[in-house]
């Protein structure tokens, strides 16, 4: 009997290889086939689909062939024809599951829900283990999704994982290393922040990645990545990864601005997001970035010490950037009032800025501020010189109040002119706050917290730490907020403040029902059975509290609010000062 199988099997590779015209249709097929698979990997789906139907007509009975046919026609919205090629699917293989599940899928798109139920049940009755593809998929009883699913439902859970998830994901056996890390569409994200090792990510590594991701890589991020030298700017663009969109390289002094600035001028034409901060880009960098790239939307070059305001000067630099939406130039030492004229000119429609610690800066900057409508997010911390207060505070700061109504996040810290009457203006004319951070404004009193309450029903996050002059009372307005503040209060800051007693934590613990992070350090006046009360009435939203500083919370009263917070996922930070020394319990 094997010698009639082993004859039977040697003449029909002999008749195979004796019929040049049968011969030559094969090599046909696999041709348009191979084609139409690298067509379908560039995401060219159009010529993919040519591809395969050419390949069909040479073999019109391959179920691998339609099923990638199907799915290509699925990606161009062809519905009714990606369900044609399901139903072959299912007459080639009736006892394979890709046909019933591309024939559901289809249907869905073409809203016929109920035809898509009943395809779906038949299919659960049909599908056996005696089928032959599905014996061909399970050798040896293995349950392999990665072989049993259409390679895009594949490609959908395995793009859902983080960077690092991914990669453990290549360690589960052979089958899944050779097809995660031949799927260049799976390293299209390459966010090495999520797992903490960016400071240890060396050219090499990065290379390792680029190899993967090739020309598909759409998001590099690297923060704090000390190692990247001038060599992974040449990585990234030997192996043409050139349509990057969200580009993030941060805190490092190895990569020089020479190597930035002919980096965006070669691969920036699809770039929306650049963060360089910390880094060694200069003027001539963002000169070449405002020039080159057209679709960006968002821009960090928060301390980097090396611009100046040229790049932002109409008459010098040929802007193709016109839809800006967020700009953070912290700590620019050039950044002055004219800087923000310049981006008025430039980037009218603003909606995030941040020039906190910019010594050139005067008050006369909130004028410029109101002129940008759409502004939502601004962050400023004017440092202390004699050169800030070139006009009023008073007569300046109310024309930006009335002018930017959109506001949502506002930071002005550490600004001695700050009053009450101008958180009350501010409160009044901005209904849709969600952050307010006035940390420092040593001016501020209670009264500023009974404006919070009374107008700003929608915020969720209020940092009001270093202002002596609040008390108790101030806490009690947040609490009793006739708005809908107590319901919104995620984080609240009232950290470095003396006058801070336990009657505040009963307040808060009574009346913030959403709190989730609260700051108290340095609160001297606080004690043990307050924090308590607090974590007991609040466990089940509480997930962070800071106490650090806080010499009348005995270690006990630590210990329980600790495992109290723990085990509902929570976290207790306190540091004790002992003989000049920092000790984290």
């Amino acid at each position: 009997m094997a010698c009639n199988s082993n004859r039977s099997y040697r003449e029909n590779k002999e008749n195979e290889t004796s019929n040049p015209s049968r011969l030559y249709k094969k090599n046909k097929k696999d041709n348009f086939y191979e084609k139409g698979v690298s067509a379908f990997k560039e995401g060219d789906f159009e010529n993919a689909e040519i591809y395969f139907t050419k390949a069909i007509a040479e073999d019109p009975d391959v179920f691998l062939i339609y099923e990638f046919r199907c799915s290509v026609r699925e990606k161009l919205k062809k519905s009714e024809l990606a369900y044609q090629d399901a139903l072959k699917m299912i007459e080639l293989e009736g006892t394979s599951a890709k046909g019933y599940i591309r024939a559901n899928r289809a249907l869905r798109q073409l809203n016929q829900h109920a035809k898509a139920q009943e395809i779906l049940h038949n299919g659960k009755q049909k599908v056996t283990r005696n089928g032959p593809l599905y014996q061909r998929t399970f050798v040896g009883r293995s349950y392999d999704f990665i072989q049993l699913l259409p390679n895009e439902i594949v490609h959908e859970i395995l793009q859902k994982l983080p960077l690092k998830s991914l990669c453990k994901a290549t360690l589960v056996s052979k089958n899944w290393r050779n097809f995660i890390n031949s799927s260049s569409l799976l390293w299209s994200h390459l966010d090495f922040t999520s797992n903490q090792i960016c400071n240890r990510i060396t050219d090499q590594i990065l290379l390792n990645f680029a190899k993967r991701a090739n020309r598909h890589l759409r998001s590099l991020i690297c923060c704090e990545s000390i190692n990247l030298s001038d060599a992974s700017l040449k990585i990234l663009a030997n192996y043409r990864c050139t349509h990057i969109e969200n580009f993030e390289i941060t805190v490092n002094k190895k990569i020089t601005s020479s190597r930035f600035t002919m980096f965006f001028k070669s691969m920036g034409l699809h770039l929306t997001n650049i963060n360089l901060l910390g880094t060694m880009a200069s003027t001539q960098t963002v000169k070449i970035i405002l020039e080159t790239c057209s679709d960006l939307k968002a821009l960090n070059i928060s301390y980097c010490p090396k611009i100046s305001e040229d790049p932002f000067n109409p008459q010098i630099v040929n802007s193709k950037v016109s839809n800006l939406q967020e700009i953070y130039l912290q700590e620019c030492p050039a950044v002055s009032n004219s800087t923000l004229d310049y981006l008025l000119l430039l980037f009218p429609k603003l909606v995030k800025l941040d020039l906190r610690d910019n010594p050139k800066l005067t008050t006369e900057i909130f004028d410029g501020l109101g002129n940008f409508s759409e502004l939502e997010s601004a962050q400023l911390k004017l440092l202390k010189n004699e050169y800030n207060i070139m006009r009023p505070f008073d007569e300046s700061f109310p024309y930006f109040v009335n002018s930017c109504s959109r506001i949502r996040y506002f930071q002005f810290s550490f600004f001695t002119s700050m009053t009450d009457s101008s958180i009350q203006s501010l409160t009044q004319a901005w209904y849709d706050l969600e952050t307010l951070d006035l940390q420092g404004n040593i001016q501020l009193s209670d009264q500023t917290l009974r404006h919070i309450s009374e107008n700003c029903e929608k915020l969720r996050v209020l940092i009001i730490g270093q202002c002596p002059r609040l008390t108790d009372e101030g806490v009690n307005f947040i609490g009793n907020s006739p708005s809908g503040l107590r319901g919104s209060l995620e984080i609240f800051d009232i950290s470095h403040n003396p006058n801070i007693t336990n009657t505040s934590l009963t307040s808060i613990a009574d009346n913030l029902t959403n709190l989730r992070e609260l700051y108290i350090s340095n609160c001297p006046m606080i004690t043990g059975s307050g924090v308590a009360y607090l974590v007991r009435a609040r466990v089940d939203k509480l997930r962070y509290l800071a106490v650090e500083g806080s010499p009348n919370i005995a270690s006990d009263a630590i210990s329980y609010a600790r495992r109290i917070l723990e085990t509902r996922g929570g976290k207790l930070s306190h540091v004790r000062n002992e003989k000049g020394k920092k000790l984290f319990v």
